[in-house]
Formats: C-alpha cells, structure tokens, sequence
C-alpha cells in the first residue's frame, strides 16, 4: 500500500490576483450604449455616465479612507461602487424610457486598501438622487427595435448634456404627451358616499341600463360642456352586503355606445373622444379603505398607466414583468391590470 495514493498530495496551482470584473448588463441582456462615432445628443452610455459620475462628484457613501497612505488618502473601493452602480445604472434606464431595463454586474475580489481611483482632499459632492428625475418623456414616433423615448434634460443639466432651446419639438413626440396627459386629467370626483360610479368626460349620455343597479346623476356635477356623474347604488335585495359585480350599458348622444364593467368600490373614469372609448380608468372610492391605501405613490402610478395605456393604442408597448408587477401592487388598486 502507497500512502501517497490515501492521501494525496496535490501540487496547488499559482493563484491569480485579484481582479475586479465590471458588466454593464447581464450576459444576454442589451447594454443601452453605442459607440462614439454614431452618437446623438438622445444617447449616451448609462453604465458609463453612472461611472463617471460616481467618479467626478463621489457622494460620502462612495469615499473611504485608505491605510497604507501617509498621509491617509481618500479613495473609492470596487466594493463601494458595486452597490452604488447596481442602484443607479437601472433608475438612469427608467429615467429615459419606462421600457428600458439595464441591470449590471459588478464582481469584486479586491478589498482595501486596493481602490478603483483616489478622490482629491476637496469637499465631497451630495448623495446620488433616488427616485428623481427631473426630464420631460417624450415619444419617437418611428418604429423599429430602438428605443421608444428619449431624455430632455433641463436648462440647469451640465455641460454636456442637450439644451432642450436646441431642440426641434417632434410632432409626434407633442401628441404623446398631449394624450397621456388628457388620460391623467380627471374632470372631478363624485361625491364622498359614492361607493361604486363612473365619470364619464367627452360624451353626453342618452341612455344608462345597469341590471340589479339604482342609476343616479348627482346634481352640481362640476364636469363642464359634455360629460356625466354616474352614481350606483345596488337595488334593494340584490348582493345584500356585498353587492355583485355586474355590466352597464351606456348610449351616447351621437348613437354610439359601450359596455362597462362595474366594480363594486370603484369609480371608472371613462374618456371619450370623437363618439369613441379611449380609456376606461378605475380608481379606488374615496369612501373605501382602498382608497387611503392607494394615496401612497398614487401619482406616478398614474403616470405610468396613462403612459401604458398610450403605448398600448400604438401597439408599442411591451412591459417587462417588474413594472407589470409594481402597477397591480399587493391592494389591487386597479383590478383591470
């Protein structure tokens, strides 16, 4: 018997050093830059500019102080930035279009006193915004696999980036904006014990059958030249303390007409626009729990179904399954998601 062959002696390979590995996205994903050369002023590299920016106005979180310098220096870590880049890469892709998803991948195996640059003794910059951005969306018109959207910075950017008095508006770009912004204009609410209604803007009504539904106008409804308060209440005997979902039937004035879900607890603001639907959108009662709930982030998750809803009539828009999630939310503050 070989001892040599029971426990073995095996000779260990020279180990490399220490390498610190930065993608800008995940193996297969697309990296939401191009080169120099076919560079405009609607593009740039988001994992780079995160970077740069990490490096020119380092925030305190970034900076630590090194030990082998005499006198101490200041420097930013491979493993302070990884968290940082992982933050603001995918905020700057949102920032630009809703669409865009960009997650990087930052392996590190180096640890201080090894750093990524030094920072100068100056003051150190303010912390990186979250969740802000100041930019006005606007929509490309053309068709293809680039991108939807492109990011106008405000007259205060840095140099650098586009001056927005630079700019030639796109037409296309103009009624996009006009649409999603008609979408999250509603004309006014109901009155505060309405539990279940619509508000319709753009049409006036000539006919509004709801079976197992009391179908009420409210007075002093403060819609302007066309549109409707529609107020609900379940008759007497039907769906006693939990009144059933069920389907109103609407005509309008000009002939045309819709059917429409009715949802218990929520109001539908229904929009019309030349004798057509565009959008039906149901928002929590005020007299509803639901509806405290949804205060929070009501605002932009406004936005983003007017956006949504734009898109869809386009045939553009394709939501990846984070944004489809965060729009339906835990409380179902919209149960037509």
């Amino acid at each position: 018997m070989v001892g040599g062959s029971i426990f073995p002696n095996r000779m260990i390979a020279p180990q490399s050093g220490e390498v610190d590995v930065f993608f800008a996205t995940r193996p297969g994903d697309p990296a939401w830059e191009v080169p120099e050369a076919e560079a405009t002023q609607h593009y740039r590299g988001l994992f780079t500019d995160c970077l740069l920016k990490a490096l020119h106005t380092p925030g305190v979180s970034l900076v630590e102080k090194l030990l082998d310098g005499t006198p101490p220096l200041s420097g930013i870590t491979s493993r302070r930035l990884k968290p940082y880049l992982e933050q603001q890469v995918p905020l700057a892709a949102a920032a630009v279009n809703i669409q865009l998803t960009q997650q990087p991948v930052v392996r590190v195996e180096t640890a201080s006193p090894k750093y990524f640059a030094l920072v100068p003794s100056a003051p150190l910059g303010p912390e990186p915004p979250r969740h802000q951005h100041d930019f006005t969306y606007s929509y490309r018109g053309n068709r293809g696999k680039e991108s939807r959207g492109l990011l106008i910075f405000p007259s205060t950017a840095q140099a650098g980036y586009p001056n927005p008095a630079n700019q030639v508006p796109d037409p296309a770009a103009v009624k996009f904006a006009q649409e999603v912004a008609r979408l999250r204009g509603h004309p006014g609410q109901l009155p505060v014990e309405t539990t279940t209604g619509f508000t319709l803007s753009g049409a006036f009504v000539e006919v509004a059958v709801a079976p197992g539904w009391e179908v009420n106008y409210p007075a002093g409804s403060p819609l302007a030249s066309n549109g409707h308060f529609i107020q609900l209440t379940p008759q007497t005997g039907v769906g006693e303390g939990s009144p059933p979902s069920g389907t109103m039937l609407l005509q309008f004035r000009s002939g045309t007409g819709t059917l429409l879900a009715i949802l218990p607890g929520f109001i539908g603001v229904v929009l019309v626009a030349e004798n057509r639907v565009l959008n039906v959108n149901y928002l929590p009662a005020l007299a509803t729990a639901r509806y405290q709930a949804q205060a929070v982030g009501a605002a932009e998750r406004e936005k983003l179904k007017a956006l949504v809803a734009v898109q869809a009539r386009y045939g553009e828009f394709n939501p990846p399954a984070p944004l489809s999630t965060w729009l339906h939310g835990p409380h179902g503050f919209d149960p037509t998601l």
